[in-house]
């Protein structure tokens, strides 16, 4: 088990990472798709053929008590890149209960928001509104932002109140 470094009562998760806790939770459900669902979206590096870092990640996510995330990361999570259309149906009522299960909140950081914000302004012409809008809702909540992109550590000079942690790190305690 890890011993945390960070508060990981709130925490706001990127895209990839959530959707590594989905397909970690649909293998459990149904192993038989193991095959197929890792051949279209493999895991991180850092979780794949790694069970005991897929352990540590998925008692984490157990662990928190509020999983925070903007409607853009719900964008960006289709299941046509990440499953064939036959299990789409399981696929989708899996993601239901995860949601539920893990008291996840999705929050809304709008566009018009971020573009009042000169620091999000930018980032989202760099980067991207998904990337802005976890950096501005971990700001906002005052709580961890969980992601596999060290990318986002660029902008901590503009965020310095946001703290980031790497899934690779806080599986690797």
């Amino acid at each position: 088990m890890p011993i945390a470094q960070y508060d990981y009562r709130r925490v706001v998760i990127d895209t990839s990472p959530l959707i590594d806790a989905m397909i970690l939770e649909f293998l459990e459900r149904a192993p038989e798709a193991g095959a197929t669902i890792l051949g279209k979206s493999p895991l991180h590096p850092c979780l794949e053929n790694n069970p005991r870092a897929q352990r540590i990640f998925r008692t984490l996510l157990v662990n928190i008590e509020e999983i925070l995330i903007t409607s853009h990361v719900i964008g960006e999570i289709r299941s046509d890149r990440h499953v064939p259309l036959n299990l789409h149906a399981v696929y989708w009522q899996c993601w239901l209960d995860f949601l539920n299960s893990h008291n996840v909140s999705e929050k809304l950081v709008t566009l018009r928001e971020m573009n009042n914000d000169e620091r999000l302004k930018q980032m989202v012409c760099e980067v991207g509104p998904t990337d802005a809008g976890v950096v501005a809702l971990a700001s906002r909540e005052e709580c961890l932002l969980l992601t596999h992109d060290e990318r986002l550590y660029r902008w901590l000079g503009a965020f310095p109140d946001v703290q980031i942690e790497l899934v690779k790190n806080a599986v690797s305690y």
